[in-house]
């Protein structure tokens, strides 16, 4: 097995992190989508979480801009440019054929796969709140 790595996982877009000599450093992974699906898709999120934040809240309504295709087009062009290559993982091929795909990656990271990676056991998860930080929300979401 190879040495332990330090995994971080970046799921929004902002861009102010690029001038940070460690963002340089790592190993940059897109996962895309195909677009009519994502926005699809985040707009039944938005239409669902939204409301759940806070019962004071109010929906501001939908916003495609929240997609951060733009964003991530900018990252991916930044890291280009300066002949880092990131990996593209296409969320359809993920679907059709997990373990492929998997293994594959796994090969790109330098990391051992393992059955694990695409096998677990289904359980409802709880819902949660979210509290503005999404740090914080992803660890509640992966200890359940």
């Amino acid at each position: 097995m190879s040495e332990r790595k330090p995994i971080f996982l970046l799921c929004y877009t902002r861009n102010s992190f690029l001038s940070n000599p460690q963002f340089l450093e790592m190993t940059h992974t897109f996962l895309i989508r195909n677009p009519e699906k994502s926005l699809r898709s985040l707009y039944k999120a938005t239409n669902f979480i939204i409301p759940k934040i806070d019962e004071h809240c109010i929906n501001p309504g939908f916003d495609k801009n929240l997609a951060g295709l733009k964003q991530s087009k900018q990252i991916f062009d930044f890291l280009k440019d300066l002949n880092k290559q990131p990996i593209v993982v296409d969320a359809d091929d993920v679907i059709n054929d997990p373990e492929g795909i998997l293994k594959k990656y796994c090969e790109l990271i330098g990391e051992e796969f393992k059955k694990e990676m695409i096998q677990w056991e289904a359980k409802p998860i709880n819902e949660f709140r979210f509290k503005g930080d999404s740090t914080t929300t992803i660890s509640e979401l992966m200890n359940q």
